[in-house]
């Protein structure tokens, strides 16, 4: 099942990337009263970009014993 899980999780991931091929555009907020807004282009990002990261739930399991 771990296995099954791991892959949709990766397809879900590269879909994304084609998904927003042209970029994705968010907002950095700055404070109470300062808002950025950035463009990400997908040539200077990665996957690891977001801090995801992919493990089993057995991997869980031990770390909480």
């Amino acid at each position: 099942m771990d296995l099954i899980v791991n892959e949709m999780l990766l397809d879900c991931l590269n879909l994304a990337k084609v998904v927003y091929k042209n970029g994705l555009t968010g907002t950095i907020v700055l404070g109470d009263k300062y808002q950025k807004v950035f463009t990400a282009l997908p040539e200077y990002y990665t996957l690891t970009d977001y801090d995801i990261r992919i493990i089993t739930s057995s991997d869980v399991v031990k770390d909480l014993e």
